[in-house]
């Protein structure tokens, strides 16, 4: 590796490692469990105009995004009451494996009973199906500072798409372009 006498070859193999990460986990090792994933961030892009953006505003937003479901705070579950996937034991993953004439092959998939979340609910809450989700449709006030410029972002906290329970929602960000003055 290196070195002075190298004749210009170097080979840096610290990450290597990573290639496994990549590919689903620790060097052929099956994952446990995962913890619970915070939402995803929601963008929206907007057009205000240039004496908006100089002497700043109020606006409000419309927003279509997932909530947990109130019916069942976000479990799917009508009693509230996960138990673990017995498909994939709680992994929420499924591993399938096949002989091929270099060897064994396994590929890793997201299971379908579960949807990668490794716990299914005792009964399906009837308001949401089961997703622990809604889709609601919300007014935002949206506050515009003073000074604003085009391709800046504001964020707005905890109003992006539901995570699983117990999870953090995402954020919104604001996306903004200054339209253009006539002079």
């Amino acid at each position: 590796a290196g070195g002075p006498h190298a004749g210009g070859f170097s080979a840096d193999f610290s990450g290597f490692g990573d290639i496994f990460d990549f590919f689903g986990g620790s060097y052929g090792g099956a994952r446990g469990p995962r913890g619970p994933q915070s939402g995803n961030d929601v963008l929206m892009r907007m057009q205000i105009s240039m004496e908006e953006a100089v002497a700043g505003t109020d606006k409000e937003v419309q927003l279509m995004h997932n909530e947990p479901c109130p019916a069942c705070n976000g479990t799917g579950s009508e009693t509230k009451k996960l138990h673990t996937c017995k498909r994939c034991n709680g992994s929420g993953q499924l591993q399938q494996m096949s002989q091929t004439v270099f060897g064994q092959f396994v590929r890793m998939t997201t299971c379908n009973e579960c949807m990668g979340r490794g716990r299914v609910p005792e009964k399906k809450c009837p308001e949401c199906k089961g997703s622990g989700h809604n889709r609601v449709k919300r007014t935002l006030s949206v506050h515009f500072p003073a000074g604003i410029d085009t391709g800046m972002r504001l964020r707005m906290e905890g109003y992006g798409e539901a995570g699983d329970t117990g999870a953090p929602s995402g954020d919104l960000f604001i996306e903004v372009h200054v339209r253009a003055h006539s002079r």
